[in-house]
């Protein structure tokens, strides 16, 4: 599985803003029946090989970007929670490429280059910014 569309890279704190708020004006033309509208999210960070780093679950990386930015995110539904409750059986801490092979039998590439690269070099690979953006996607791609 791999994003094909058209990636957006902001460099700067008012392109961010300026994304978020264009972001959220689509959203309100793309909600559900039920008043939902369904968003792929993933954080890239740089790998910390310290004891005790959080890099796993979307739970984590929005309380690390309200933390580190003062960014909240509500709302939002960890993959690996919602397949445990789908699938039933043993609780599974769920990673998305192992989820994404399970669910829809497609692969996501998760070189490890890329993985234990710098996600906060500036300016982020054309690879980097597939990478981030494939994740994202499968994680929509999941929900849909």
């Amino acid at each position: 599985m791999r994003f094909g569309g058209r990636i957006i890279y902001s460099k700067t704190a008012s392109e961010v803003d300026m994304r978020a708020m264009q972001l959220l004006r689509d959203l309100e033309t793309k909600r559900d029946q039920s008043g939902r509208a369904i968003v792929g999210f993933d954080v890239e960070w740089r790998p910390d090989f310290t004891k005790g780093f959080v890099g796993v679950g979307i739970g984590d990386d929005s309380a690390k970007l309200f933390r580190d930015h003062g960014v909240s995110i509500k709302d939002v539904e960890d993959l690996s929670d919602l397949a445990d409750k789908k699938l039933g059986g043993n609780s599974k801490k769920w990673g998305l490429a192992s989820l994404t092979k399970t669910l829809v039998s497609k692969e996501v590439l998760k070189p490890k280059c890329i993985m234990l690269g710098n996600s906060e070099a500036y300016p982020l690979s054309k690879k980097q910014l597939e990478y981030a953006a494939t994740d994202a996607y499968a994680s929509w791609y999941l929900i849909g």
